[in-house]
Formats: structure tokens, C-alpha cells, sequence
């Protein structure tokens, strides 16, 4: 786990920033949530995308890793998606998004 050099916030720092977005459609991909944040701003931002599936069910498990290049990006992610549907979502459940535990 990386820690922030003399306490700096992960959302200011200029370091890479890894964010988990929860209650995603279980039906997206990894390329509709690239799709997604693409159509959102976000495009060149970011440098990964991982979303676990299971493939004996052909889903995923709702939610993403998503790293940024640094933590303003990951700040301005959380800033459109958090509390609202990441495109075309579970209507019930808004999007979390948050710090992934480990950086």
C-alpha cells in the first residue's frame, strides 16, 4: 500500500490515484465502463480498468478499479459519478465511488 508523502490527501496529490465505483450494471464491461467515462470527460485520465467477472455466471460483480493518473482526475470521477448512475445502471442503486483500499 502506498501512503501519501507528509499526509496529502490522495485527492490532491499528483501521484496515481486508484478509485472503486460499486452497484455498476452487471452487464457492463470492461469497454462500457471505458465507454462511459470516455463519454463522460474523462478520456486520457485514466490508465486502468479492472472488473472482476464470473464467467460460469457471464457477468460481472458490480463494480470496477479504476486508476488515475493523478488524484484531481480521480477527484473530478467522483465528483460526476458518485451518488448518481454510472450510464445506463442499476436504476435502484446509485454509483459509490471511493478509494480503492489498496493504492
Amino acid at each position: 500500500r502506498r501512503s501519501q508523502p507528509d499526509g496529502a490527501s490522495p485527492w490532491v496529490a499528483d501521484s496515481p490515484c486508484t478509485l472503486m465505483i460499486r452497484n455498476l450494471n452487471c452487464r457492463y464491461t470492461q469497454k462500457d465502463v471505458k465507454r462511459v467515462l470516455d463519454e463522460s470527460g474523462l478520456i486520457g485520465k485514466y490508465t486502468f480498468i479492472y472488473m472482476p467477472f464470473v464467467p460460469s455466471r457471464r457477468f460481472s460483480v458490480g463494480y470496477a478499479f479504476v486508476r488515475f493518473r493523478t488524484g484531481p482526475y480521480a477527484s473530478e470521477c467522483r465528483q460526476l459519478f458518485h451518488g448518481c448512475h454510472f450510464g445506463q445502471g442499476n436504476p435502484t442503486k446509485p454509483c459509490e465511488v471511493v478509494l480503492a483500499r489498496n493504492q
